[in-house]
């Protein structure tokens, strides 16, 4: 996203990080690509495209580089996304498993919060420094009201 995308902008979701992924770019004038063998620029298009899904999925989010910490996002503890992988028979349904959260003004300030689905009961767990303590309202506490920084999602079996 480009920072002026943002100024009227209260939240985005994870569907409006994924298309903007898929955006094409063109690069031509003075952002022309550079050929090494005939000494020359030319013009080039270039387009993100997701094959398949990995058994873990970490979305780290470029916060200050576009979605500023201010703007919210959005983001469920389940998400489908066989609209975005080429290869639809790799699985493509992904389960919440942890987030990293932020709480601050910038990404030169603040503190970073580790949230983690434990394997073991099934529960969310907060890791702050020290304290780990378990997640009463996941949903309130995460979902509603976090910052996320990084995202990671497990493929469903």
């Amino acid at each position: 996203f480009q920072q002026n995308q943002f100024n009227n902008i209260q939240s985005v979701n994870l569907d409006d990080c994924f298309q903007y992924n898929e955006k094409t770019e063109f690069f031509t004038g003075e952002n022309a690509m550079y050929c090494n063998k005939c000494n020359g620029q030319f013009n080039a298009n270039y387009t993100t495209k997701l094959y398949y899904g990995p058994e873990i999925l970490i979305i780290v989010l470029n916060r200050g580089k576009g979605i500023e910490f201010k703007v919210k996002l959005e983001f469920n503890e389940k998400i489908n996304l066989s609209s975005y992988f080429q290869m639809k028979n790799y699985g493509t349904i992904y389960n919440l498993i942890g987030v990293v959260t932020h709480m601050g003004e910038s990404g030169a300030s603040g503190h970073f919060i580790a949230n983690a689905k434990s394997p073991i009961d099934n529960e969310w767990y907060t890791y702050n420094d020290d304290l780990v303590y378990k997640v009463d309202n996941f949903k309130k506490q995460i979902i509603d009201y976090a910052m996320p920084y990084i995202l990671f999602y497990q493929k469903e079996k």
